[in-house]
């Protein structure tokens, strides 16, 4: 058959076509939309791995408070506290302070600072309660302390302070039996920590946002 036969031109011409602009378009849109879903999926498994470490750091710098309550831990100005423990407060969402209780009143003093723990950015506390206050909205601050030589937790938060017989002092009793912290990240994911008075620390899955 000659090449210039009309079969073999028409031939020639099928298949030399190539794709239409069109058909382009839908292809590359197609791979844009897959790649999107894949990098959104990649950026919330970072934040929930994220913010999960963050959590059991929390949970750590709680069990350090531990440590140090029921050995014997010398503090910054060459004594021994009685107590050891954390602090944190509504209105500085994004750190929290390991103190020594050099005074034994049980709250936290500047001066006694030891270290103070800032949490990645774009994760924030977004809540804390001790049980049976959660749902108080007046609470401010929450202290989780352990005093030599028990390894238990003593819970206090402002709503039981004042003259009463509460409180994390020397020689007072702690109201609470537990403590949730919860802490979140932008994308809205949570992690919370549970403190009982027993002294176990427990981090847990997502839930609501603690008030």
């Amino acid at each position: 058959m000659s090449i210039f036969s009309p079969h073999y031109q028409v031939s020639s011409k099928r298949y030399k076509r190539g794709f239409t602009l069109i058909e382009l378009l839908v292809v590359i849109s197609i791979m844009l939309v897959i790649s999107s879903v894949l990098l959104l999926r990649q950026q919330q498994f970072n934040s929930s791995t994220i913010l999960r470490s963050l959590a059991y750091s929390v949970a750590l710098s709680i069990h350090q408070a531990q440590v140090y309550g029921v050995s014997i831990k010398q503090d910054s100005a060459g004594g021994f506290a009685p107590a050891y423990g954390i602090y944190m407060n509504k209105n500085n969402p994004t750190q929290y302070i390991l103190f020594a209780d050099v005074n034994g009143t049980g709250q936290y003093d500047p001066s006694e600072n030891i270290q103070t723990f800032t949490l990645n950015k774009g994760y924030t506390i977004a809540g804390f309660c001790g049980m049976s206050d959660c749902t108080d909205n007046a609470i401010d601050w929450l202290i989780i302390m352990f005093r030599r030589p028990n390894p238990e937790a003593c819970i206090e938060t402002d709503s039981n302070r004042g003259p009463s017989d509460y409180g994390c002092a020397t020689g007072k009793t702690s109201i609470y039996s537990s403590a949730s912290i919860e802490l979140a990240s932008q994308g809205g994911s949570t992690r919370t920590i549970t403190v009982s008075s027993t002294g176990e620390i427990d981090v847990g899955g997502s839930g609501s946002t603690v008030e």
